[in-house]
């Protein structure tokens, strides 16, 4: 018994960390692409409920949202004027 709560736990634990929104900041640094894991602090495609931050500043202000279509994302904030395409 002690050894399935263990389990339960530890199953509880992988999938809360895992679906856990984080905060994106886009740098641009690579290219245009929402799609490019390098255009993101901390680097990695959005996913579903991470919070967007657009800063001044960045590389690319013209951006292209290749994500594929449906794809939902947390909060966006923008800190410049910013195009997407």
């Amino acid at each position: 018994m002690r050894l399935r709560a263990i389990a339960l736990f530890v199953v509880t634990v992988c999938v809360a960390q895992s679906s856990a929104a984080l905060t994106r900041s886009w740098t641009g640094a690579v290219s245009d692409a929402w799609s490019e894991p390098a255009n993101w602090a901390p680097a990695g495609v959005p996913a579903p409920a991470d919070k967007l931050i657009f800063p001044a500043g960045a590389a690319h202000t013209v951006m292209s949202n290749d994500l594929p279509a449906g794809t939902s994302v947390g909060a966006m904030d923008f800190r410049a004027a910013y195009t997407l395409n």
